[in-house]
């Protein structure tokens, strides 16, 4: 299979490289899979050929006759399978994964291609003198930022980072005036250390810095924004949300505020700040949590279960929450508890609705886009008999006769409780509880069987053909689940045990795996904090 993976990743644009390489190893590895089987089973069928012909030599002049000829031409058509299948599964991640940057990114490209969010060049910002102070932006000159043609470019060549930090004051709203988020510097010289290093400033000329990307109010003069600058500042906000969960744009947090605050916040006031001091608010903490950060951080999770794309300043790159997002009554829950604070009295609806309905949307087109055969291994699993596929695996397993023994059982088990006879039969839980035991329990035990009887006939080799069938009929419909794959992930130490949404039962009479119906509040989620994400103690 060397050649096909080479061949399609130079096929592979340049910019999903990346993503190729963490790509899910459950598709990847199968294919994998199913190219070494197609090659197995060519030596399988051209070892026994030539053995054949060897063995019967006597008969033969020319030792091995044609059958060099066969196996050369079934090694040739298992090289041309495993290779369009490797070619295809690479189109079709590529496909899956240009799909979800759209569902993503939604109006994003639009917004940046009418102005309404703007983004900083690198290169004019390392250029501000040792004293300057970030400005909003319309106190900004147009060389500071990129043209909208430009931006909408650099977004599709994954050449933006956003920055997400805590604003740092001073806070003059409640005096009349508008808040500077960062009036010492103090996270500007972070955001400049960062693009000083490296190639960082090539490789990332563009910033989404919300008080330099959206209009604002004077933090000085108080003065507001007119009703234009208000419909671009709306426009540019419904997006934000979509920018920080891009795969496209790197999320550069810089989770720190001073560290004199920092000091007063833990020492003097225990971690939870005064209502009076906004300042002392932490990006994330046990006791309190900025509202926004939060949304922030929880967007970077939405492109992969495996964590974000995200880095944080003065630390390097940031994995969030290894394995697995909060669940969406999880995060609501957080949003709305007073330990997540908002500044704006508006702003709690706002970024909420704006991070839940997103991730809705993409619950909703990623269930759309599950393979069929991931869908039956869950809904086998877990005893949903509301999906075509167990339908008509159903309906196949009527064609055995284990299907009528089971099915008379019941009949009989009804009876004797006194209920009518066929209710059981019409039951989805009988009909799902058939096609887990026929497909785990009775093909697999036909092909032991079969294993069993050609080793008493001394055929070796079609015993292991048979040993291997069965296990490979009970792995290719339990493998693919992604619940099962949960729990595996759990076993071998990639995923944390309370993030998962089922709990197992040793059962095939009854689902193995349940859903959990113990709810997590949001103070347990709030005890602890990994890598930006809230997450369940």
């Amino acid at each position: 299979d060397i050649f096909a993976e080479s061949l399609s990743w130079v096929l592979s644009s340049s910019r999903f490289r990346s993503f190729l390489r963490r790509s899910s190893p459950s598709y990847s590895g199968y294919y994998a899979f199913l190219s070494l089987t197609l090659f197995m089973l060519a030596a399988g069928a051209y070892i026994p050929a030539v053995g054949r012909a060897w063995l019967y030599s006597d008969q033969c002049p020319n030792p091995g006759g044609d059958s060099w000829l066969f196996g050369l031409l079934l090694f040739g058509v298992a090289g041309a399978l495993s290779t369009a299948l490797s070619l295809m599964n690479r189109w079709r991640m590529l496909r899956a994964y240009h799909n979800r940057i759209k569902a993503i990114e939604d109006d994003l490209p639009e917004r940046l291609r009418d102005g309404s969010l703007r983004l900083l060049k690198v290169t004019w910002l390392l250029e501000r003198p040792s004293d300057w102070v970030l400005q909003r932006q319309q106190d900004l000159p147009p060389e500071a930022f990129w043209t909208p043609a430009k931006a909408v470019h650099l977004l599709l060549c994954g050449k933006v980072a956003a920055l997400s930090y805590k604003w740092q004051g001073p806070f003059n709203s409640s005096k009349g005036g508008g808040d500077q988020p960062d009036g010492s510097r103090f996270h500007l010289e972070a955001v400049l250390k960062y693009y000083r290093e490296g190639n960082n400033a090539k490789q990332r000329p563009a910033l989404m810095w919300d008080f330099c990307a959206l209009p604002q109010h004077d933090p000085i003069t108080g003065e507001k924004r007119t009703a234009a600058e208000n419909d671009v500042f709306k426009a540019g906000l419904g997006v934000m949300t979509n920018a920080y969960s891009s795969p496209r744009v790197l999320v550069l947090q810089h989770r720190r505020i001073p560290e004199q605050l920092e000091r007063e916040l833990y020492s003097v006031h225990g971690g939870q700040p005064p209502a009076d001091r906004p300042d002392l608010i932490p990006y994330a903490g046990k006791y309190c949590r900025s509202g926004w950060c939060t949304s922030e951080s929880a967007c970077a999770l939405l492109m992969t279960a495996g964590g974000g794309h995200a880095y944080e300043l003065g630390v390097g790159r940031a994995p969030a929450a290894r394995g697995w997002m909060p669940s969406l009554q999880e995060m609501e829950a957080l949003f709305e508890h007073e330990s997540t604070i908002f500044l704006g009295k508006a702003d709690r609806e706002v970024v909420s609705n704006a991070y839940l309905d997103l991730r809705r949307k993409l619950e909703r087109y990623d269930e759309e886009c599950v393979p069929p055969l991931v869908r039956l291994a869950d809904d086998l699993l877990t005893g949903t008999f509301d999906s075509q596929m167990i339908r008509l695996g159903f309906g196949l397993c009527l064609l055995l006769p284990s299907t009528w023994a089971i099915l008379t059982i019941l009949v009989a088990w009804s009876v004797l409780q006194g209920k009518p006879a066929f209710d059981a039969c019409r039951s989805s839980w009988a009909a799902s509880m058939i096609c887990r035991v026929s497909m785990f329990v009775v093909w697999p035990s036909v092909w032991i069987a079969l294993g069993i009887l050609s080793m008493v006939s001394a055929a070796f080799a079609w015993m292991l053909l048979f040993l291997a069938i069965a296990a490979w009929a009970f792995l290719f419909y339990s493998l693919p689940s992604r619940i099962l794959r949960a729990h595996l992930a759990v076993a071998l130490g990639y995923r944390t045990r309370h993030s998962l949404e089922y709990t197992f039962h040793c059962s095939l009479i009854k689902p193995p795996f349940r859903k959990r119906t113990t709810s997590v509040t949001a103070e347990s989620m709030a005890e602890e904090d990994r890598g930006g994400a809230p997450v369940v103690a």
